[in-house]
């Protein structure tokens, strides 16, 4: 029974980032592990869940082409305990995961074929060097699921 509001179709268009505000999110970026997430995810216009959702088998450094296949998705829990008097499913020390951690993408124009830019082959190499030394330093506590964005 209620009328929804009006939206001015004006207000749906997406404003890019400025070089200038692009350059300060890639120097904040720096300062964390996985800054080369960041420059992939503006650098090939990906969504978050795209840019985490890629694993190494999709990545062809040597040919400078990138699948975009499938998306991490949100995490959904539900309480596995019963009673731990935690209010959300999150924080529950028995939560049980009621999706998967990945879902195709949404159209098969989603599912795309990306060249790399020659800057951002050269960061996903050194990503990947950095990424080796993490696996061998956490030894047995890794857990492998050929993430680039572990």
């Amino acid at each position: 029974m209620a009328k929804p509001p009006r939206i001015d179709e004006e207000d749906d268009e997406v404003e890019p980032y400025s070089v200038a505000e692009v350059q300060l999110i890639l120097d904040e970026a720096k300062k964390s592990r996985n800054s080369s997430r960041w420059a992939t995810a503006l650098a090939l216009e990906l969504r978050q869940g795209e840019a985490l959702g890629l694993i190494w088998s999709d990545v062809d450094l040597d040919r400078g082409v990138q699948r975009v296949r499938r998306g991490r998705v949100r995490p959904k829990y539900e309480h596995g305990c019963g009673s731990c008097g935690r209010a959300h499913a999150g924080y529950c020390p028995e939560r049980r995961q009621m999706r998967p951690d990945v879902a195709s993408t949404k159209s098969k124009a989603g599912r795309r074929s990306i060249g790399l830019p020659d800057e951002l082959v050269e960061l996903l190499r050194a990503h990947k060097l950095q990424q080796d030394a993490e696996r061998i330093a956490a030894r047995q506590l890794w857990e492998e699921g050929g993430w680039v964005f572990a």
